[in-house]
């Protein structure tokens, strides 16, 4: 529209025009530039591709049956399971030496034992620290030593307390199987950050981080060998554990090699951990109430002195998981419960006329062997009025 209004005003100009004179011409005007099309503007880039969300991965579920446990933990393992090496060999024919005894005593801790590997894939630790209770104790919650190291990871009371494991007269959670699995394997993970090896991290759980941290940096080039006891300077104790792992750690990935029928089919009963309300009662009385087997209770909860929950204890009670509903909404029962014994070091029974030592072991409710060995004596021991006799270890 407006090109045209340009061209009418135009034409009438000249006609009148023609009627004067024409004036001088002008110089012409400098064509005005039109503006230039404006340029398309650049296509927006693609927008970034979205990353896929990444999710944390689901703990896996515990194991119901050997295979899977098995399965699992030689997925784990650090190393290759068999090593060219005479001390690990040594120990493979000693765990060996009875085919079926071995199968059967792994079949009886399957369920500590698939405890104990969901912890070590919750800490993304390697899966040789699991048969570290196997070496330690064979998994016996209740198990003791004459050098005071108890449970199933025989800390000593110290190194105990260091990891926050309450250590008393009433209760030793050095002897309940989750509260000490879990920190031994807090303990484990520290020892592995500190030398990014297993096997130096089981040196340090047996002779001391300290000790092996001075030996590591006097000998940084030395290779991990049992049985060159490299690196030198440690007790064979320490060099023989870490063999013993190896050792079992072959025994589980190849049981064929030895004649081990390991029992892949047999079920895993799994544990769970309920929480005990405030008060005292026993373990006996807890098991009435809940309806469980007394004696598989107190198998499961050793770390309650003579079977007696008393109002200072710990709160944590071990029970096979299809269990633990019961424990909703759970009522401690009343039980009358004995005098508290003293903190753990210095329990002692004082031998009086007509003891001997099975009814003591019986009284206390403590193996007799453990009493035994405790205190230095042997089954035909004779006691003597006045003697004392160590009650833990």
């Amino acid at each position: 529209m407006t090109r045209l209004r340009v061209f009418a005003v135009l034409a009438c100009g000249l006609a009148l025009a023609a009627c004067r004179t024409l004036p001088p011409p002008r110089a012409p005007a400098p064509d005005v530039a039109s503006p230039a099309p404006a340029q398309a503007a650049a296509a927006p880039a693609p927008p970034a591709p979205v990353p896929a969300p990444t999710w944390l991965q689901p703990e896996p579920a515990p194991p119901t049956r050997g295979a899977m446990l098995f399965d699992r933990l030689t997925a784990r393992f650090a190393d290759a399971p068999c090593v060219r090496d005479r001390l690990v060999e040594r120990w493979q024919g000693i765990y060996a030496r009875s085919p079926t005894r071995f199968a059967a005593q792994i079949q009886a801790v399957l369920p500590l034992m698939a405890m104990a590997l969901e912890e070590a894939e919750r800490y993304r630790l390697p899966g040789e620290f699991v048969l570290l209770p196997i070496v330690e104790s064979w998994y016996r919650p209740d198990a003791g030593s004459g050098s005071g190291h108890v449970g199933l990871w025989q800390f000593g009371a110290p190194t105990a307390r260091g990891l926050g494991l309450a250590v008393r007269g009433d209760y030793d959670a050095r002897m309940a199987p989750f509260a000490a699995t879990d920190a031994a394997f807090r303990h484990l993970g520290q020892l592995h950050n500190a030398f990014g090896d297993w096997k130096l991290a089981n040196m340090g759980f047996n002779a001391g981080a300290y000790r092996v941290r001075k030996i590591v940096d006097k000998h940084p080039d030395a290779r991990v060998s049992a049985a060159e006891r490299q690196p030198p300077g440690l007790s064979p104790i320490t060099y023989e554990h870490v063999a013993k792992v190896q050792a079992l750690a072959c025994l589980i990935a190849h049981p064929e090699r030895f004649g081990i029928e390991l029992p892949r089919d047999a079920p895993i009963v799994p544990l769970a951990t309920v929480t005990l309300p405030p008060g005292a009662s026993t373990l006996t009385a807890i098991a009435r109430a809940a309806d469980l087997d007394p004696v598989a209770l107190a198998r499961l909860n050793p770390a309650f002195r003579r079977g007696v929950v008393s109002a200072q204890a710990g709160r944590e009670l071990l029970v096979p998981a299809g269990d633990a509903a019961r424990f909703d909404a759970f009522v401690l029962p009343a039980a009358a419960t004995p005098a508290p014994l003293a903190d753990s070091g210095t329990d002692q029974h004082i031998v009086r006329s007509g003891d001997t030592l099975g009814a003591i072991a019986r009284h206390y409710r403590v193996r007799l062997a453990d009493l035994l060995q405790w205190n230095g004596l042997g089954s035909r021991s004779v006691l003597r009025l006045g003697q004392r006799i160590r009650l833990v270890p």
